[in-house]
């Protein structure tokens, strides 16, 4: 788990959290019989078919455990398993938050890209199709990169023309321009 950031709430990247998917590929739903009972005491989970029971390190021994249903659906043709969270929300991972999980709405936390300005947000984009192209330059500084040995054409011009743009967006600064709206003419009101 990483350390809480000292500005404002913690991330989702910043909290250890429980993914029902990961449990459902060890082998945690496998069990058919209604005592049978999987144990992961890293998590402080303990799961059966149909219900999850945690319990954090931090708790007293006659704390009772938090139960956590499970909701199965059908996926094609196997059946997926859904945390049901305490605001009765079907989600797929839950956090650990205030000694408790929950899901990230019930926690009131966000991702770390959504705390960036938007400026920074297309500078990572540019940065990151620049990697793509296999140029590790800063944006806006550099020419286009040449077409990387083995990437298709259709790729790279829509790769290139996106980067084009993103890096013009950030060279003029203009990253965000309102609609017009349509003047709407008196005649349009009129009734006839």
């Amino acid at each position: 788990m990483r350390a809480y950031c000292t500005r404002g709430k913690p991330t989702v990247e910043q909290l250890s959290s429980v993914d029902i998917n990961r449990l459902n590929k060890s082998g945690a739903f496998n069990g058919s019989a209604p005592d049978w009972v999987m144990k992961f005491p890293f998590l402080g989970v303990r799961t059966s078919r149909f219900l999850i029971e945690y319990r954090d390190s931090n708790w007293s021994p006659d704390h009772p455990p938090q139960r956590i249903p499970i909701q199965w659906t059908r996926c094609f043709r196997t059946l997926r398993p859904w945390f049901i969270c305490q605001c009765r929300r079907r989600c797929g991972k839950l956090y650990q938050g205030g000694g408790f999980l929950a899901c990230r709405k019930c926690l009131h936390i966000g991702y770390a890209s959504q705390r960036k300005s938007k400026r920074r947000r297309w500078y990572e984009k540019a940065k990151h199709i620049r990697m793509r192209l296999g140029n590790y330059a800063d944006p806006c500084i550099g020419p286009l990169p040449p077409r990387p040995k083995g990437m298709q054409k259709k790729l790279y011009e829509r790769l290139s023309a996106q980067l084009k743009i993103i890096e013009h967006k950030l060279a003029v600064g203009r990253l965000y321009r309102p609609r017009q709206h349509r003047q709407i003419s008196d005649h349009a009101h009129r009734t006839y």
